[in-house]
């Protein structure tokens, strides 16, 4: 993906979204920006190697009070590129239908 980009051959990057769902045992002691975003972040970084100007987050504690379960997270980068990362321990609920 790395040569794929730095050739142009998915034109200007102008936004990149990172999506990571029902990420195993829920952390006690840590919420999930902080546990598995630095991942991500490398991810974007090396993919788009731009300075970071602004990180807006939105946190959510649903399983433990006080510690954020889900986190969405918009990034703004240098040469106006954005991401978005959105971050949830708990799997997504699947609805079946009769």
């Amino acid at each position: 993906m790395k040569r794929i980009i730095d050739r142009g051959g998915l034109g200007e990057v102008c936004h990149l979204s990172f999506e990571r769902l029902g990420m195993g045992r829920i952390k006690r002691d840590s919420n999930v920006w902080w546990n598995s975003a630095p991942h991500d972040l490398a991810i974007l970084l090396y993919l788009v190697p731009r300075r970071v100007l602004e990180v807006r987050l939105h946190e959510h504690c649903y399983l433990q009070p006080g510690i954020a379960d889900m986190v969405v997270g918009d990034l703004e980068l240098e040469g106006g590129v954005s991401a978005h990362l959105y971050l949830k321990l708990a799997p997504p609920r699947e609805d079946r239908q009769p």
